[in-house]
């Protein structure tokens, strides 16, 4: 052994180590998120493409607020994951109520869970969002010729974000306030599809 690293003491050297693994870990997780956001925007893009380009104005005009609606509740979701403790889902675990080892899942992914929820799902929804209502704006002009479309733009815009950042606004009030019901909604939504149980050894 080389004696300057015999003389780095061996507490000081593992936590070097720790520290290393864990920046791994974070850039892992930034290639993953980056390819997880790449996948659901392509996802929810595609669906809502194809969907607005073969349905009444009425439809696609309902699906606009469907979206908006989806980045609100993962949104909720998000803000719930940080807000809620683990104590009561650990009791309720050991109860074996349903979605309670999903919810413990959750917590111990917490930044994860935010990441996906607020970050990806959220954001991608307000970026196909605001696609969807240009499309609508479109579709209106085709319909009304007259219609000013540079006003209607402005107008559809500025309604789409209202919606979105006053949900938001009020979804992240009621996530603090009912964070353990949220998100043992969410661990039963889980557990119907059998995602996040926790595996006994």
């Amino acid at each position: 052994m080389p004696k300057e690293d015999a003389d780095i003491p061996l507490k000081q050297k593992s936590g070097g180590d720790k520290a290393k693994r864990g920046r791994k870990k974070k850039n892992y997780w930034a290639v993953k998120i980056a390819l997880i956001t790449l996948i659901v925007s392509g996802g929810i893009s595609f669906v809502a493409e194809v969907l607005l380009g073969s349905v009444p104005l009425l439809v696609a005009i309902l699906i606009l607020i469907a979206l908006i609606a989806l980045g609100i509740v993962f949104d909720i979701i998000g803000i719930a994951a940080t807000a809620a403790g683990p104590k009561p889902f650990l009791a309720m675990a050991s109860k074996k109520v349903h979605g309670a080892q999903q919810c413990v899942f959750l917590l111990q992914h917490t930044d994860q869970v935010a990441s996906f929820c607020n970050d990806v799902v959220g954001d991608v929804c307000g970026i196909v969002s605001g696609a969807a209502s240009a499309a609508i704006v479109l579709r209106i002009v085709v319909l009304a010729p007259a219609t000013p479309s540079a006003l209607l733009n402005i107008i559809i815009s500025s309604v789409v974000a209202a919606m979105t950042v006053g949900g938001k606004a009020a979804g992240k009030r009621f996530a603090l306030v009912h964070s353990t019901n949220i998100l043992l909604r969410a661990g039963r939504v889980l557990a119907f599809f059998h995602i996040g149980r926790q595996k006994h050894k």
